[in-house]
């Protein structure tokens, strides 16, 4: 199927870390050729990571990275590395002088290069922003091979009218080569695939995908990197999560895939682990209140960072069964992790003493209970301060979607763990935990009804199960009449659609949060805060 032996080398690299980067892939070539590839592909914009934002539009970062380039290329020898980075360029019509290209590197130096020809814009891509497009395509020959090489998004066409593949196979190409960063989103490996396989029966030609692993911000992109033969059989195929190289084969495979939370806690533990290691971070410490957001939060911690770099806080107060505490310090103990308490009861006391004449009378509300989450946030904050840790959010995604979080209380952290999780996904995950590592996870806290826990005998009134979908159909932009026909009342969804609109200046001031949907509360969507609009249906 292949003339050349080729490696795949789906390697993590760091935005930024040029120096880093390139010693990985000058590292990865040369475990190309102990793998005795004669071809070794690497990931999109591997050079310099992805993305790198307005980096790009600096003018020593691409001057650095140039000369970063032409470093990797000269340990190009005795084997061709197709390397994606960016390079300056004439500039556009559209005013940018930048191009997404892959490198190809021989006898030391760079022999030729291709641009990306479909620059997405939207979601969290902006890369319009930056780069000028191809024009032209056209394959290139490396040993009498004619390999057509594309990067991304080229492949994903369907709203294109050029297609990149079509149009390097009328020009002779025999071997197609995709060089990805294609960020993760639950079920994301079996769509790719099925788009490698379309490609590659259309086309009737081999199909290299060399994807990205890794955690940026708020984005992971979980690797998965494939080799499809002419009949869009799977032949070579990489994990998910797990920077690797592997010289791609000849053994027809199914694809593997992981249960649905398997594979999500596998994206978030990777996504914590490298927000902390890549921005020098060691240890984190969260609230752990007994509550299910707090545990699973945790477990995802204690994996990604080890137990030893893990630190569980119980801040009660006088509104706080026993119960909860004793789940709190009961998972801190199966997990290995380290737990402190303080109890904010008689901050709380002091400060209602101060404020007390201030609210003339009124009753207590909301902004009792808000006192009680932000003096939690007080003591958080100053852990991190003191002792140089990082600060994990716990609030899951209905709550997000609902505003039923506290603006500079629990919603205050660097990284946001399970903010893209609904709670029943959140639920379902602890299961799952608890099923694949035995029961870490205490009983009470996967039975008991969810409460923020500020006010007596106070439980969540809100029927998660059920507004849960209808939350992620606003998000995802469901037309309301389709959120009708699924068996919402009118009712329902005009009060879920004010609320979830009203929410939208706490998502604002949000931490960056982990991103394993489609749609997700990030970069990739802009809402106005000042917003008028209601569907005329409502």
């Amino acid at each position: 199927m292949l003339t050349h032996k080729i490696a795949l080398a789906q390697v993590n690299p760091t935005v930024g870390d040029l120096i880093g980067n390139g010693r990985k892939i000058i590292e990865y070539i040369g475990k190309a050729k102990t793998l005795g590839a004669q071809l070794v592909v690497f990931p999109e914009q591997v050079v310099i990571g992805y993305p790198a934002q307005d980096l790009l539009l600096h003018h020593d970062f691409v001057q650095d990275v140039m000369g970063v380039n032409q470093a990797i290329a000269s340990h190009a020898e005795g084997i061709t590395a197709i390397v994606g980075s960016v390079e300056a360029v004439s500039r556009g019509p559209d005013g940018n002088a930048l191009a997404n290209v892959a490198l190809v590197m021989q006898n030391g130096k760079i022999v030729t290069r291709r641009a990306k020809t479909h620059l997405p814009n939207y979601d969290v891509f902006y890369e319009k922003r930056y780069f000028t497009p191809a024009t032209t395509v056209s394959p290139i020959i490396i040993n009498g091979v004619r390999y057509g090489l594309s990067l991304c998004e080229d492949i994903w066409d369907d709203n294109y009218s050029r297609k990149v593949l079509q149009e390097l196979m009328q020009q002779g190409a025999e071997v197609l080569i995709n060089l990805s960063a294609s960020p993760y989103y639950i079920g994301k490996k079996a769509v790719r695939y099925g788009l490698m396989q379309r490609h590659a029966r259309d086309c009737r030609v081999p199909q290299l995908y060399c994807n990205m692993v890794g955690g940026q911000d708020e984005l992971i992109f979980d690797g998965g990197s494939m080799l499809l033969d002419e009949n869009g059989a799977l032949v070579t195929q990489l994990p998910q999560f797990k920077e690797q190289i592997l010289l791609a084969t000849n053994n027809s495979q199914p694809l593997e895939t992981m249960l649905r939370e398997e594979e999500t806690f596998a994206a978030l533990t990777l996504g914590v682990h490298d927000y902390m290691h890549k921005n020098g971070l060691q240890k984190a410490v969260l609230g752990l209140s007994g509550g299910i957001d707090s545990a699973v939060t945790a477990v995802i911690a204690a994996a990604a960072l080890g137990p030893t770099n893990v630190k569980g806080l119980a801040l009660p107060s006088q509104f706080n069964p026993p119960q909860a505490l004793r789940d709190a310090q009961q998972l801190a103990d199966w997990l290995g992790i380290d737990f402190d308490v303080v109890p904010i009861g008689g901050m709380y006391e002091s400060a209602m003493k101060e404020l007390t004449a201030k609210f003339e009378g009124k009753p207590f509300d909301v902004t009792e209970e808000n006192i009680q989450a932000r003096l939690r946030m007080m003591v958080l904050m100053a852990y991190v301060n003191k002792h140089g840790y990082a600060l994990l959010s716990t609030s899951d995604k209905s709550e997000t979607a609902l505003g039923y979080t506290t603006l500079y209380g629990d919603m205050s952290g660097g990284l946001s763990v399970i903010s893209d999780l609904t709670k029943p996904e959140v639920y379902a995950l602890a299961a799952w935990y608890n099923q694949r590592y035995g029961p870490i996870i205490p009983l009470s806290t996967l039975t008991k009804p969810p409460s923020p826990e500020l006010k007596p005998g106070q439980v969540t009134p809100f029927d998660y199960s059920r507004l849960s979908p209808l939350l992620e159909g606003l998000t995802e932009r469901t037309p309301i009449s389709a959120l009708l026909e699924k068996g919402y009342s009118h009712d329902e969804v005009n009060r879920m659609y004010r609320r979830w609109r009203g929410a939208e200046f706490k998502r604002w001031q949000a931490p960056i949060a982990l991103k394993c949907k489609p749609i997700s509360f990030g970069r990739g969507r802009l809402y106005p805060v000042t917003n008028r609009y209601v569907p005329s249906s409502l």
